[in-house]
């Protein structure tokens, strides 16, 4: 973890991405001090475009990285316009990244969702596109962005919750609101209950589309090494 959360805040110390943007780090806070320790150093760190922001979500349950976007979008959704959510063992490779996805999101009304992993070479989560460039399919599944990762707008990230009241029925989150804790119907993990699909398959349900900003090259998987 120290490898790859350092790498992440020195590279953005550097990286230009053209727009105002905070970058937000949440812990799955298992109440160790010395990760605590770790992560609090961080806290405030100026980086190119913005500052760091550590944040610890309480770890009721595996929901992975897709509770942890929900539990920051609820911290702050009254401070930010847009939100970019990533894995933190993704590495932006693309200059202005954020001015271009908000360029494309706010040049289509239609569209809801940004999606960033692009894998070319991974036929397992390969986008199919329609005539128009949204996203039609993820290799063998509904559409999607894997991992979660990409790009929307506070507004329609609202949008979604009004419409889909069990889209934030997180542990972590319930917890905060209500102060009670309620195993969730379908407990499960990567493909399951709250499996990877469905973060993003929610904005298509929605009505609205999806198209992908990169090529395939964007940026950097340090778990192989490949680009995406």
């Amino acid at each position: 973890m120290d490898d790859l959360i350092t790498r992440q805040v020195e590279h953005h110390k550097f990286l230009d991405l053209g727009y105002p943007t905070d970058l937000l780090i949440v812990n799955h806070d298992i109440e160790l001090e010395e990760v605590r320790d770790f992560l609090d150093q961080y806290e405030g760190t100026t980086l190119l475009n913005g500052v760091v922001r550590i944040l610890r979500r309480p770890f009721f349950e595996p929901d992975l990285s897709f509770a942890s976007y929900k539990y920051a979008f609820t911290k702050f959704q009254d401070k930010y316009d847009y939100w970019y959510f990533n894995e933190d063992d993704v590495i932006i490779k693309h200059q202005y990244l954020m001015k271009d996805m908000i360029d494309l999101l706010e040049s289509d009304p239609a569209l809801g969702f940004i999606a960033t992993s692009n894998f070319v070479n991974y036929n397992m989560h390969l986008f199919t596109y329609d005539e128009d460039g949204y996203v039609i399919k993820t290799g063998a599944d509904e559409p999607h962005a894997h991992g979660g990762c990409g790009l929307t707008s506070t507004g329609i990230f609202l949008d979604i919750c009004d419409k889909f009241p069990d889209f934030m029925n997180t542990a972590n989150i319930r917890h905060e609101t209500t102060g009670n804790h309620i195993e969730r119907e379908h407990p499960g993990g990567y493909m399951e209950g709250y499996r990877e699909i469905d973060f993003s398959h929610r904005f298509i349900q929605a009505g609205y589309k999806m198209k992908c900003i990169s090529t395939g090259n964007s940026f950097e998987r340090l778990q192989d090494g490949g680009l995406i």
